[in-house]
């Protein structure tokens, strides 16, 4: 899940169907910063995505760029 809006409307239509069970959505956050790693998208805004659209969030942690 990147928090962007391809990612959201993946999303919703894989729940739409009945042949597809979204169990999880993963991501990779950079620690030191606090955001999404793709997107640069706040954490607390994924979060708030995640709890909205009801699977679990499974975060990624990994180091800034040098």
């Amino acid at each position: 899940m990147s928090g962007g809006k391809d990612a959201a409307w993946t999303l919703h239509t894989l729940q739409q169907g009945d042949d597809v069970g979204v169990v999880a959505l993963l991501t990779t956050v950079t620690a030191e910063y606090d955001r999404i790693a793709t997107h640069g998208i706040r954490c607390d805004l994924l979060h708030a995505q995640a709890r909205s659209t009801g699977p679990r969030l499974v975060e990624a942690a990994i180091p800034a760029p040098l």
